[in-house]
């Protein structure tokens, strides 16, 4: 089941949850935001990295800060600033 076959529930009872995506054990998944292309942000404490997800749930790719003058440190969560900027 994907992200985007997910119907909106308000007050979901466990028969409307699905797993879309699972994450290896040392990755540490912490705070989460959805982007405004319903794309999912995901930091990752461990590994210093986001994980972003397509709806279907697949890993779109890693943001690291690899190449970039501040390096990603136990991202713990995430925030969107409304102008196109991603706060970790």
């Amino acid at each position: 089941m994907s992200c985007a076959s997910c119907a909106s529930v308000a007050s979901p009872a466990a028969g409307d949850l699905a797993l879309v995506h699972t994450y290896a054990p040392g990755d540490a998944p912490d705070g989460l935001a959805f982007g405004l292309t319903g794309k999912l942000y995901v930091a990752l404490a461990i590994n210093n990295s986001i994980s972003v997800l397509n709806p279907n749930g697949t890993e779109k790719t890693r943001l690291t800060g690899a190449g970039s003058s501040i390096a990603l440190d136990g991202p713990a969560n995430i925030a969107f600033d409304r102008r196109g900027s991603l706060l970790v």
